[in-house]
């Protein structure tokens, strides 16, 4: 039984611009610390479609999606963060060689996870050097809880049933006579059940709250405010300044928000779904990058980008890299 969440590399949390659904484009929203060019592209952008040009090429398999594709990377770059996720960031913006991005993703402790559920098919769920690891068939859903972080050790549990369960026991964060809910701070969740502790970083953004649900459990979650909840799994939506995502995990899902203006970016509706982009008007939808002699180009942000290989150091650029996507021949 999977005890604690994490997604990887980076989680998540900012908020959005709204936009008028007008036909004209709208002024570029005015943010402290952002710079725009001539084209209204935000100042900070250039650098991360080199980085994650420079990652997408470099990129495995095993990856996450958000990696393996320049375009994905960009759109997914905003959309953070925890204290890990920052840090993951700035090491990939400094990368300057393959080398150098493998050890950025390396350090991230759900990669260790990953590299343990591929050498063991068929396992669930594990203590790896005290260490709470759970598989999933995504490797991006793979977990990895590092318990003496907790105050405590991986273990084992039986509940009702005969049910046996792993995680994290920690009777430091978890003593007899703790809640089975809590708030340990405004961003901080602590559930201790079946013996087992799990502690849950809040997205920025968002709080801690303590609530009795109508069969009377006391749970403890992290909400971003009445008016932003999940409308349907996998749906996004505008609400104003504010890109929603319900993603799909858990019973109600979890509510991911990201502020696109924030970054420069406006939250734009299409259909029964949302995203932050560089503008109203776009010129590209999702496709897949390409080369176009010895630039890589992708679509990022609705617009479409383009960087050299031979100027992040690779010696050209390969149309069949990944499958139907290209990349930057490492």
């Amino acid at each position: 039984m999977n005890r604690t969440r994490s997604t990887w590399p980076w989680a998540t949390a900012l908020a959005t611009l709204g936009i008028c659904a007008c036909g004209a484009e709208a002024p570029q929203p005015k943010r402290a610390g952002i710079a725009f060019d001539a084209d209204g592209t935000p100042n900070w952008l250039p650098a991360v479609e080199k980085a994650c040009a420079r990652v997408a090429s470099c990129s495995s398999a095993q990856w996450a999606p958000e990696l393996r594709s320049p375009g994905a990377c960009v759109d997914f770059w905003p959309k953070a963060v925890r204290s890990a996720d920052e840090a993951l960031r700035t090491c990939l913006l400094n990368a300057r060689a393959c080398v150098d991005v493998e050890t950025c993703i390396r350090a991230q402790k759900p990669v260790k996870a990953v590299d343990y559920c591929a050498g063991h098919a068929g396992v669930f769920s594990a203590c790896v050097d005290d260490a709470f690891v759970t598989c999933a068939e995504k490797p991006e859903e793979t977990t990895y809880v590092d318990c003496k972080q907790l105050g405590g050790t991986c273990g084992e549990a039986h509940v009702s049933g005969g049910l046996l369960v792993r995680g994290c026991a920690s009777p430091k964060l978890c003593p007899a006579s703790a809640p089975e809910a809590r708030c340990e701070s405004d961003r901080e969740v602590v559930n201790c059940r079946d013996g087992l502790a799990e502690r849950i970083e809040c997205p920025l953004g968002s709080r801690c709250e303590v609530r009795s649900e109508g069969s009377g459990e006391r749970v403890a979650r992290c909400t971003f405010g009445e008016a932003l909840r999940c409308r349907g799994l996998d749906l996004a939506y505008c609400n104003r300044d504010a890109l929603v995502e319900c993603l799909g995990r858990g019973a109600d899902g979890e509510v991911r928000v990201t502020d696109c203006g924030k970054a420069g970016l406006r939250c734009v509706e299409h259909g029964k779904a949302a995203t932050c982009r560089l503008g109203v008007q776009n010129d590209c939808d999702g496709e897949a990058a390409r080369c176009d002699g010895d630039l890589l180009s992708f679509c990022a942000g609705g617009r479409k980008r383009a960087v050299s290989c031979s100027a992040l150091g690779f010696p050209r650029c390969d149309p069949s890299a990944h499958g139907l996507e290209a990349a930057c021949s490492p």
